[in-house]
């Protein structure tokens, strides 16, 4: 009886061995978590038991299925996806609209590579009503059992026309600021780089792109604004475009005004009318940045750049430095210290008033 027990008990421990070995040997199979050389939907369970704490015993390598060496919700749309066979959906039907419109609204800077990636469908009530082919996933609109009507979409990659991932928008809703429908159409499993459109009924969005840092240039195109914008300096190549090179610029003598006066008795301030100072020299009130594009010498705007620029800097230090002007300090705070030397200038130190 105990050499009975004793082989049962071998035996249960090998199967559970075994079990043990399939769950956490590894798989050269994105997808596969539990290493049996097949993606199925248990596969999709032990990924959402994962990311619920429920178990730990899969295979990591193949569950972050698209290499950003973390396992969340886009690895689980990307199983979902082989899931679905999305590559079956490899067209767009050819009832679609094919045509740009501004019915799909997207980010046309770009969408970090890992983010959550939408866009917003929106439309009349007349534009669209539901045809009659509500069981067809390939449909021209979707209508639900509810009477609900959603949409399918695809993200087609411009390089070849391919349709990289097609699924149904959220169910429309009205917006009453707009009077228009609007539905979301979320594509963030796609996380290949690259430029897209996404095509819907109503017709494609603007091109847009899929890249890591995608707001670097808008980043950078911000802050060489400012320095575009520089006023009694001269501007160079090596920074601007040529077409926007100058020399030094309103080196002339200019009449100022004074736009109130400090009472230090009182330690109040009163605003009276603009009085004309005699005319000033120019390094005297050289610096600050062109507003609205005129040599207007306005304070009120200029305090607000330096606020913004340190609030900026205080967020994200040197994160938001672009490295595009020849300092060797932040290019944020090289820009609000060229418009804070002209603010000083802008006092009068004998009233406290301030020159505009």
């Amino acid at each position: 009886m105990k050499r009975v027990l004793s082989i049962i008990l071998v035996a249960i421990i090998a199967f559970a061995l075994q079990s043990f070995y399939a769950v956490s040997a590894t798989s050269n199979l994105k997808g596969d978590l539990n290493s049996d050389e097949i993606v199925d939907t248990k596969d999709l369970l032990l990924i959402r038991r994962y990311l619920i704490g429920y178990t730990e015993n899969i295979d990591e390598d193949a569950a972050d299925l698209n290499s950003d060496t973390a396992i969340n919700i886009f690895d689980v749309n990307l199983l979902i996806n082989k899931l679905v066979k999305i590559d079956s959906f490899d067209k767009v039907p050819g009832t679609y609209i094919n045509a740009l419109t501004s019915n799909v609204q997207i980010n046309q800077v770009g969408y970090e590579t890992n983010a959550v990636k939408t866009a917003k469908i929106t439309e009349d009530s007349t534009v669209m009503k539901p045809n009659s082919q509500i069981s067809n996933a390939r449909c021209y609109v979707v209508k639900e059992s509810d009477n609900k009507v959603v949409y399918r979409c695809y993200v087609v990659k411009e390089s070849d026309n391919k349709v990289v991932y097609s699924g149904i928008s959220t169910t429309r809703k009205m917006d009453d600021i707009t009077d228009r429908f609007v539905s979301t159409f979320d594509f963030s499993s796609v996380t290949a780089a690259g430029r897209y459109k996404v095509f819907t009924p109503f017709g494609y969005s603007y091109s847009f792109e899929i890249k890591s840092n995608p707001y670097k240039d808008v980043q950078k195109a911000l802050i060489t604004a400012l320095y575009y914008n520089r006023c009694g300096t001269a501007l160079t190549s090596d920074v601007v475009d040529e077409k926007f090179t100058h020399g030094v610029c309103h080196s002339g003598d200019v009449p100022v005004y004074i736009l109130n006066k400090l009472d230090t008795d009182k330690n109040s301030a009163t605003y009276g009318k603009y009085i004309q100072s005699s005319v000033a020299k120019a390094s005297d009130f050289s610096g600050g940045l062109h507003d609205a594009g005129d040599y207007g010498r306005y304070v009120t705007p200029a305090n607000q750049v330096v606020a913004d620029l340190l609030m900026t800097y205080e967020m994200f230090g040197e994160n938001a430095d672009c490295k595009v002007l020849p300092n060797s300090t932040s290019d944020l705070l090289d820009e609000a210290k060229y418009e804070m030397n002209w603010l000083l200038k802008m006092q009068n130190k004998s009233s406290g008033g301030v020159y505009w």
